[in-house]
């Protein structure tokens, strides 16, 4: 089990599908984007390999995240977030209550992030 995935015979509506194998179906709650095992996990099943060549960086730091979300309380809750990669700080703000406008120009990774994030958060997105 990845952290933040459960495996479920049956579908649930408030559980994000993933591709499944047979007639089992797996769905996300919502990855720990934090956690690199599940962060390599999570691109792995996007098809997205790294391109060194590009200089990508993923934010994997809870403490990051969650001091980003802090500095940011009683602002605006539309934010603008360039670079957005997987997704790891656009989730967090997301659960938080803030609309995201995410720009990544990695195209594989910006057709990727809805997918990555949980239907709740996925609503507070803009690309």
């Amino acid at each position: 089990m990845v952290r933040g995935v459960m495996i479920s015979a049956t579908p649930h509506p408030n559980l994000l599908p993933i591709q499944g194998e047979g007639i089992r179906y797996e769905y996300m709650l919502r990855p720990i984007l934090t956690d690199l095992t599940t962060l390599k996990q999570v691109l792995g099943r996007a098809g997205i390999r790294l391109d060194p060549k590009q200089s990508q960086h993923f934010l994997i730091s809870p403490e990051v995240v969650e001091a980003t979300v802090a500095a940011l309380e009683g602002g605006p809750k539309l934010i603008t977030e360039l670079g957005a990669g997987v997704g790891t700080l656009t989730q967090a703000l997301a659960a938080h209550g803030y609309t995201v406008r995410a720009i990544e120009r990695d195209t594989a990774l910006a057709t990727a992030l809805p997918g990555i994030l949980a239907p709740k958060e996925r609503e507070r997105l803009e690309m």
